[in-house]
């Protein structure tokens, strides 16, 4: 499977943590590629980012 992410935005950004949108382009072998709609939370612990949840709608 290829993705490439599309339309990067940052929603909210905080100390702690960021919530950020984008597109994401998902190609299979012999399939049509498809775009599905993504927003992540990010968690800051001062030495790592985390994530903490992804949710994925398939555009249409």
């Amino acid at each position: 499977m290829k993705v490439s992410p599309d339309e990067i935005t940052v929603i909210a950004q905080r100390p702690a943590g960021a919530v950020v949108g984008y597109g994401e382009w998902q190609t299979l072998p012999g399939q049509e590629t498809t775009l599905r709609h993504s927003t992540v939370i990010f968690s800051n612990t001062g030495s790592e980012l985390l994530w903490l949840r992804l949710h994925e709608t398939a555009a249409v």
